[in-house]
């Protein structure tokens, strides 16, 4: 961590652009919800348009979980 070589803590902006980026992606609706409970059940819509949106949704909400980790342990 010596002479900014190595690992080192990004610092508040970094916080600060994560917690931007969630405040685009937004909460799941009430029907996005159970859409993504059909995911986990590996229940998938037939029609390959909406499977589509289905998937990215679900890549989506991925994208989402793993930003909340990366401010928890950045934060903690």
């Amino acid at each position: 961590m010596r002479d900014g070589i190595g690992l080192h803590h990004p610092g508040k902006e970094v916080y600060d652009k994560l917690t931007e980026v969630l405040d685009l992606i937004g909460e799941a609706t009430a029907s996005q919800r159970a859409l993504l409970k059909m995911c986990d059940a590996d229940r998938w819509l037939e029609n390959e348009t909406w499977r589509y949106y289905q998937e990215k949704m679900r890549d989506i909400f991925r994208a989402q979980i793993l930003i909340r980790n990366a401010i928890k342990l950045l934060v903690g």
